[in-house]
C-alpha cells in the first residue's frame, strides 16, 4: 500500500549552482550533500538534487514536483527576484481551492508551487 510521495529527484548539470540557489530559495540548508547529490528535507519530504548523466539527462518534460507554500504570491515574487521565471500558470484549480504554478529556475529545470 502506497502511503504518500517521499521523495522528489531533480537531475542538474552543477550541483554547487544548484544547491546555492535552492539554499535561498527555501531557505534552507541541505541536509545531506557531496560532490553528485545534495538532498533537502521538508517535514517528511526530501527534494534531492542528482548530477545529470547520460541515463538522465536534464529536460523540461516528465513529472513536476509540486511545493506547497504558506504564501503563494511572495513565494512567486522571490523566485523573481532570483531569476525564476513562471513557467506555467499560475492557475487557479477549483476543486482543491488552490492556486499552482509552475516556475523556470535560471538552469532550465522546473518545479511547481501550489497555495
Amino acid at each position: 500500500m502506497i502511503k504518500g510521495l517521499i521523495t522528489n529527484l531533480m537531475f542538474v548539470e552543477s550541483i554547487k549552482k544548484s544547491r546555492d540557489f535552492y539554499c535561498q530559495l527555501f531557505d534552507i540548508e541541505p541536509f545531506e550533500e557531496d560532490e553528485l547529490f545534495c538532498s533537502f528535507k521538508f517535514g517528511n519530504t526530501y527534494f534531492n538534487l542528482h548530477l545529470s548523466d547520460e541515463k538522465s539527462p536534464i529536460s523540461k518534460g516528465g513529472s513536476v514536483g509540486y511545493f506547497h507554500v504558506e504564501n503563494f504570491n511572495y513565494f512567486v515574487e522571490k523566485a523573481k527576484t532570483l531569476n525564476m521565471k513562471i513557467y506555467r500558470g499560475p492557475l487557479a484549480v477549483e476543486e482543491t481551492g488552490r492556486t499552482i504554478c509552475q516556475l523556470e529556475d535560471p538552469f532550465g529545470n522546473i518545479i511547481g508551487i501550489e497555495g
